[in-house]
C-alpha cells in the first residue's frame, strides 16, 4: 500500500528563550519529543533531513480524533519528489506544534506521495528554534536564541517578541514629537481636513472622546513621517516590508490577522499584541469602523500616487492581515517597533 507524507514547508515561530528537552537514543538515533495541535508524537532528530515529516497514519488519526479539521485543509499542490518524480499534494494548515515549550504556530504542510513515512524532525525546524547543543550524558539537546525573553518592559511599554523583532504591545499615545513640540490636536472635521490640505502633521482620540483612548492616538500620514520624529527614541515607526516579516512569522496573510488580533494562549506564555479594533478617521474626518477594523500606519508610500501610503489592517471576522495604500490625511494608529 502506497503511503504519504505530511511535509512541513513553511515555519513561523514564537521563541521563548532557552529550551532543554529530554531526547532518548535508539540505535544510535536520536528521538525527541514533540506535540502537533496538543498531540504527542517523538521525532527523529535528523540534521541531514531539511524538512519536518510526518506519516499518513499519525495524518488520519489527528482527523479523526479532532486535531485536525477539514477546514485546515487548504487546497492541492504538485512539486518534485527525492527520485526525481512529480507528485500530487494536498496542503494543510497546522495550528501549531510545541517543542518543549517553544511553540511554531499556523504551520502550512501537504501530504505527498512516498513509499516509506519516518517522523524526521529537519533542518526546516531546527533553524526556527535556534542553535542547539546536545548533553549526552543527560540526554538532552538545548535550544538557545540570541534573545532569550518574549516580553520585555523598557519604560513600562511591554514589548512582544515575534521571531526576532520586538513590537510594542500596545498603540503609540503621543502628542509630542522628539524634540517636543506639540502635534497638532484635530478635533473638528474642519480642522482635519484643513491639515490634510495643508500637510499638516494631526492627531485625535476615536469619535474626539478620551472613551477610546485605550486604542491610543490617531494619526495622519503627515505625523508619521515628520523630521521632528513621532517614534521614541530606540523605536521606529516599520515600513510595509517589516509588517510582512511579522505576518510570515505568524503563518502568513491568510493567518496572521486572528493572531495579531488576539492573545494565543499557551501553557507558558501568550502572544498579546492587542491589534484592536480601534476603527479610522477618513481623509473627510468621518470616524467608521469601529470594533470592526483596525489600521495602523506604514512608512511606505504608493510609488503610483504620491497622495497615497501604506496600512495593514485587520478585521473583526476574517483572519486575515490585509495591506492597502490610502490617503495620507486618513488617520490610523501606530504600532512601534524596536531599532
Amino acid at each position: 500500500m502506497q503511503k504519504f507524507i505530511l511535509c512541513i514547508l513553511v515555519l513561523s515561530n514564537v521563541v521563548f528563550g532557552q529550551n532543554t528537552i529530554p531526547i532518548t537514543s535508539k540505535g544510535g538515533v536520536y528521538h525527541i519529543p514533540c506535540k502537533i495541535n496538543g498531540l504527542k508524537m517523538n521525532f527523529v532528530f535528523d540534521t541531514g533531513a531539511s524538512d519536518v515529516t510526518i506519516s499518513l497514519t499519525e495524518a488520519l488519526f489527528m482527523l479523526k480524533n479532532g486535531y485536525l479539521d477539514e477546514k485546515d485543509l487548504i487546497g492541492t499542490e504538485f512539486y518534485r519528489i527525492a527520485n526525481g518524480e512529480i507528485a500530487e499534494g494536498t496542503k494543510v494548515i497546522l495550528r501549531n506544534i510545541q517543542v518543549g515549550n517553544q511553540y511554531i504556530y499556523n504551520v502550512e504542510a501537504s501530504v505527498v506521495h512516498s513509499l516509506d513515512a519516518p517522523l524526521l524532525l529537519g533542518q526546516s525546524a531546527m533553524k526556527r528554534l535556534g542553535n542547539f547543543s546536545f548533553n549526552y550524558v543527560n540526554n538532552t539537546i538545548t535550544f538557545g536564541n540570541p534573545i532569550t525573553e518574549s516580553k520585555i518592559k523598557p519604560n513600562n511599554v511591554e514589548l512582544v517578541l515575534v521571531g526576532y523583532q520586538k513590537w510594542m504591545s500596545k498603540n503609540l499615545d503621543t502628542d509630542l514629537f522628539k524634540n517636543g513640540d506639540k502635534i497638532f490636536h484635530a478635533m473638528s472635521r474642519e480642522d482635519w481636513i484643513y491639515a490634510n490640505k495643508n500637510k499638516i502633521p494631526a492627531w485625535c482620540y476615536y469619535d474626539n472622546n478620551e472613551f477610546y483612548s485605550s486604542f491610543g492616538k490617531i494619526y495622519n500620514w503627515y505625523a508619521v513621517t515628520d523630521k521632528r520624529g513621532l517614534a521614541p527614541i530606540g523605536y521606529h515607526i516599520p515600513t510595509l516590508e517589516e509588517w510582512n516579516v511579522l505576518s510570515k512569522n505568524l503563518g502568513g496573510d491568510n493567518l496572521a490577522g486572528e493572531l495579531l488580533r488576539k492573545p494565543i494562549e499557551t501553557t507558558s506564555e501568550s502572544l498579546n499584541f492587542n491589534g484592536d479594533l480601534g476603527g479610522l478617521r477618513n481623509e473627510d474626518g468621518i470616524f467608521k469602523d469601529i470594533n470592526e477594523y483596525g489600521h495602523w500606519w506604514t512608512t511606505t508610500l504608493d510609488n503610483s500616487n504620491s497622495n497615497f501610503a501604506y496600512c495593514i489592517y485587520l478585521n473583526r471576522t476574517y483572519k486575515n492581515v490585509y495591506k492597502g495604500a490610502f490617503n495620507k490625511g486618513s488617520g490610523y494608529y501606530i504600532r512601534c517597533l524596536k531599532d
